[in-house]
């Protein structure tokens, strides 16, 4: 799937090469073992798990590392997505965006989100996707502010929770 060009993709396309060492920084690395930390008791064998916002599959080690039967990746880097796909060549790695997820209803048991909402054009039309794709009873792990640009989340929190919110809608717990 050709994902069109846009700016804050071009960024996540020219750091490829060196994104992930930004997460061996200490500041960042603790960040990462805290989402491991977090993440790790909703993982089991057997389950459908989808990585949306892959990037280099930093967190997809981890999440696919308990035998999922379906491991997926969703990015709109190509150039992340390689490193993701050499890493881990067992896993399923598409192109595509947070609106407009290539899946069926209820796909997925599992999906990890991690420091992606805030770059969504439409977060709640995010959200509601994710919903769409995830089963009755599937878990939904996401952190909506990426450490290394903590001013575009910050731009307007109170609007952006009120909007995630209203998209999660009845039946979808936050933990």
């Amino acid at each position: 799937m050709e994902v069109p060009a846009d700016p804050t993709r071009a960024h996540f396309d020219a750091k490829a090469g060196t994104y992930r060492h930004l997460h061996l920084r200490p500041v960042h690395a603790h960040g990462c073992a805290r989402e491991e930390e977090f993440t790790r008791p909703y993982l089991a064998p057997g389950q459908a798990v989808l990585d949306l916002g892959c990037g280099t599959g930093r967190a997809s080690a981890f999440l696919f590392a308990e035998g999922p039967r379906l491991a997926c990746g969703l990015d709109f880097s190509l150039p992340l997505l390689a490193h993701a796909r050499r890493d881990i060549p067992s896993a399923d790695w598409l192109a595509g965006r947070t609106g407009a997820l290539p899946f069926r209803d209820g796909a997925f048991d599992l999906v990890a989100c991690y420091g992606v909402l805030n770059y969504a054009p439409d977060p709640a039309g995010a959200v509601r996707e994710i919903r769409r794709v995830l089963r009755p009873g599937g878990v939904l792990l996401a952190s909506a502010m990426n450490r290394f640009d903590a001013s575009r989340i910050l731009e307007a929190p109170a609007e952006a929770a009120m909007q995630l919110a209203r998209a999660l809608g009845p039946g979808l717990d936050a933990a």
